[in-house]
């Protein structure tokens, strides 16, 4: 071509490719009026590896750059080291020539694992669903379950809402641990709310915690009683899988409404957990707790304000399967935690935490007055709070409003009153007591009582009735 048309420059196009060594032999032949053999196969290997090369890149999701880990010529390339629990885009980019993109992948971290003992409160939890490292999900279309609540809690505000149905199902996994699943025990409460539903929950394993078909049960629990917080608690021991998240689940079946709280997770020991503490007299400064454990008479205890871990306390040596606590405050909750120390010289895992409240302190002065405004209106309307403050009452257990409660509508003064609802149909006679009156130093035959009422009875033409009198003994449902 140069010969016929006396051109300064030519282009060479698809002879260049898949044979890039043209251009060395056109430069041969034009200098020393020879054109050379292509290379041998050692020298197409080196050229074949300078175009590979590869242009590595990262950006994690809060990113707003590029984070460029240099040049590789290997089919793989280990990205380190990355913040835990954080998705992140891996760009590849071809550097033969040009820069598109040769590869584009998303993947997210795993969470360091936790370690043992773990426990959980529910308390920290973010208003919809559950916290990172943990891994929850549902087929129930309209809402997204499971959430944490106040409705119940078995300590502090927190619990957290399970669902199912006839064809929905809701589960929870717990973090990865930093120990093999079938080393491991779980503990938890859990609330049943009604009788007229099913609250059978499984327990099990998941490999893929965000695929539920990896799922593989170990156990199933449900509780006895009805309105009331019972432990569960499932062993590991038997699982022979490679999974490696624990699984609460509310399976598929009839209509579900559980809740649980205060989960724990700790190692399976041969010595027994102790179950069975229990409260034989309670003051306002003090409490005396018993237990029983065969063929063992050392135990270490912890107690502290309700919804306190006991790894987070000091233990207490016990020669005796009983303790009376002293100095305690009139009016708080405490949580009472005891463990045996077997004569094999294994020492058991913590019972579950057994909650007690202390009385009041015991009225010896007049005049009391009280216009109910210490607490938020609401307080009392659930199981989940106590009445006021040193006040019982006795309400309807078929009544899931749980009258009486502080209302803020019609209060006489301030904001607060206490609203009181009931039906003749109901044959229950709902009844508030106030503080108990140290009749030592004020005689009962001393006193009288006086109080503002408010009938809205709106639609309703019954009169209201009120009877006021004294107990010598309360022996009331104390919600």
């Amino acid at each position: 071509i140069k010969e016929q048309t006396g051109c300064d420059a030519y282009m060479i196009g698809r002879g260049a490719k898949g044979n890039p060594f043209i251009f060395s032999q056109m430069k041969k032949y034009f200098k020393e009026g020879y054109l050379p053999e292509r290379p041998g196969l050692s020298e197409m290997i080196k050229v074949m590896l300078r175009h590979a090369q590869m242009m590595v890149e990262y950006k994690g999701e809060t990113d707003t750059a590029w984070t460029s880990e240099g040049v590789t010529t290997n089919d793989f390339y280990i990205f380190t080291p990355l913040a835990t629990n954080t998705r992140y885009t891996f760009r590849i980019t071809s550097l033969c020539g040009d820069t598109a993109i040769a590869a584009l992948f998303s993947a997210k971290t795993t969470c360091v694992p936790d370690s043992i003992p773990f426990f959980n409160n529910i308390e920290s939890f973010p208003s919809s669903g559950t916290p990172a490292c943990w891994h929850s999900g549902t087929s129930y279309a309209y809402s997204n379950y499971p959430y944490p609540v106040t409705y119940y809690a078995h300590s502090g505000v927190n619990s957290l809402y399970m669902y199912s149905d006839n064809s929905s199902y809701t589960y929870a996994a717990l973090p990865v641990f930093n120990a093999p699943v079938d080393t491991l025990e779980l503990t938890f409460w859990m609330y049943k709310e009604n009788n007229s539903y099913s609250h059978e929950l499984m327990v099990g394993v998941m490999t893929d915690p965000d695929d539920f078909s990896t799922f593989t049960s170990v156990a199933t629990v449900a509780p006895t009683a009805t309105n009331a917080w019972e432990a569960m608690s499932v062993r590991f021991n038997q699982y022979t899988g490679s999974g490696r998240y624990i699984t609460i689940v509310s399976p598929v079946g009839s209509y579900c409404y559980p809740y649980i709280d205060d989960i724990r997770v700790d190692y399976i020991r041969p010595c027994a957990r102790i179950e069975n503490v229990s409260l034989s007299y309670i003051t306002s400064d003090s409490a005396l707790l018993r237990w029983s454990a065969l063929g063992v008479t050392d135990y270490q205890y912890v107690f502290g304000p309700e919804g306190v871990s006991p790894d987070t306390l000091v233990p207490q040596d016990l020669h005796a399967d009983s303790i009376i606590l002293t100095s305690l405050t009139p009016n708080t909750g405490y949580d009472f935690y005891v463990r045996a120390l077997c004569p094999s010289g294994d020492t058991s895992g913590w019972s579950n935490a057994f909650t007690f409240r202390t009385e009041c302190l015991l009225l010896d002065t007049m005049y009391f007055t009280e216009s109910f405004e210490n607490v938020p209106f609401g307080w009392g309307s659930s199981s989940s709070t106590k009445f006021y403050p040193c006040w019982t009452r006795e309400n309807n257990p078929y009544d899931s409003y749980y009258y009486p409660y502080i209302y803020n509508y019609d209060a006489h003064h301030g904001a607060n009153c206490i609203y009181w609802s009931w039906y003749s149909y109901d044959n229950f006679d709902p009844i508030i007591t106030l503080p108990a009156i140290d009749t030592t130093v004020v005689p009962i035959d001393s006193l009288q009582v006086r109080f503002w009422g408010y009938n809205n009875g709106g639609s309703y033409s019954d009169p209201v009735t009120l009877y006021v009198g004294f107990f010598y003994l309360i022996t009331l449902n104390h919600k």
